[in-house]
């Protein structure tokens, strides 16, 4: 029996019979999928059902019916069909549909995604004291993307990028939203001389550095506790007091080295439930953070990430003077303070206290 036409969820992953007839989607046909209108899609699935239809010899249908349901004429289904036979020449641009557009569109997807946040972040700040709720802002961002983009993504997508552009509006402005736990060699050689790694503490929305330390270990659970608790004594002592703390802590990623770490990190995420507290464990997680957010260095204290537990520096890069631990413990303190007095200069006026989360954060490194 031919198979029937059927009614198709496009907002989900692709069909089971597009699947089917083409194998695991690989990135190029999926994004070609995702661009194409719901019209070209009920055209592909019909065409593909029809050849398959065409191709089982269980099935009776002849060649002008089949023709019929893939919308085509006899002597194109013909040869389309003799195409489609060839599984590996099997694909998308062989359903002619057209989709030369389709595949600009695809090409373009980081741009569009660039064009979806930014206007939900020109939303999110005319609205800087939330007073709207996130559906009325997905609604608005819904139909001023639909003057601008061939094809609008979903609500369900839309509220996280609301979220997101919330998150990042707020990270910008105030300290303490989004954090990161971040390691990396650094151009000090201790007196046996290998490199020192430094761990820190990074305020991620505005650069400053919350916490900063010269650890022993090898595990983000060996590392980053003393990092922590410098950070409690800057805030105890009111280093950290006049800045603009947000009202709320809500991100925080720690980059790991081992398997241990990532479970010590699950730890510490159920100790805050009101932060995402995740791992980041990429190839080059090392000093990825305090590049990002704070430069090549700290102060005058180079970074040298690659070399983070990798080995000795190659001679031309190698410093020269070696420091005792003390003695790099008070060096690392004044880059420390050198870049913050920098950062605190650009801040907006102090307002509130420490986030509670954030508080708890720390304490759960310290005691994890």
């Amino acid at each position: 029996m031919a198979r029937h036409t059927r009614t198709h969820d496009f907002s989900s992953a692709p069909p089971e019979e597009l699947v089917e007839a083409l194998g695991n989607l690989e990135t190029e046909e999926r994004l070609l999928w995702e661009c194409l209108s719901e019209e070209k899609r009920t055209i592909a699935l019909n065409r593909v059902a029809a050849f398959a239809d065409w191709l089982d010899p269980a099935n009776a249908i002849t060649a002008k019916d089949a023709a019929k349901k893939a919308g085509l004429s006899l002597s194109r289904f013909y040869r389309m069909a003799r195409d489609w036979e060839d599984e590996n020449g099997r694909s998308l641009s062989a359903l002619g549909l057209d989709i030369k557009r389709a595949r600009k569109t695809a090409g373009s997807k980081a741009a569009n995604k660039k064009i979806v946040f930014e206007t939900a972040l020109r939303l999110v700040k005319e609205d800087a004291q939330d007073q709207r709720s996130v559906t009325d802002l997905v609604g608005e961002l819904s139909g001023m993307l639909a003057r601008e983009l061939p094809l609008v993504p979903g609500k369900a997508s839309l509220r996280s990028t609301v979220v997101e552009a919330r998150r990042h509006r707020d990270a910008a402005d105030t300290v303490g939203v989004d954090v990161a736990f971040d390691l990396s060699a650094c151009a000090m050689l201790d007196e046996a001389g290998e490199l020192y790694v430094l761990a820190v503490l990074i305020d991620r929305g505005t650069g400053l550095i919350l916490g900063a330390a010269l650890p022993d270990g090898a595990s983000a659970r060996e590392c980053f506790p003393p990092v922590a608790v410098d950070a409690i004594n800057r805030l105890d002592g009111g280093a950290m007091s006049p800045l603009p703390w947000a009202p709320h802590s809500q991100r925080c990623e720690i980059v790991s080295t081992s398997e241990d770490d990532t479970a010590w990190v699950r730890t510490i995420s159920t100790a805050v439930p009101g932060v995402n507290v995740q791992p980041a464990d990429q190839p080059k997680r090392f000093g990825s953070y305090i590049r990002r957010h704070v430069g090549e260095g700290i102060g005058a204290l180079r970074l040298l990430p690659t070399l983070t537990w990798a080995g000795p520096p190659a001679e031309t890069s190698a410093p020269k003077r070696r420091y005792g631990r003390e003695q790099a413990t008070a060096r690392l303190a004044i880059e420390v303070e050198a870049h913050n007095a920098v950062v605190v200069e650009r801040l907006g006026e102090p307002e509130r206290n420490v986030p509670q989360e954030l508080l708890q954060l720390l304490r759960s490194v310290v005691g994890a």
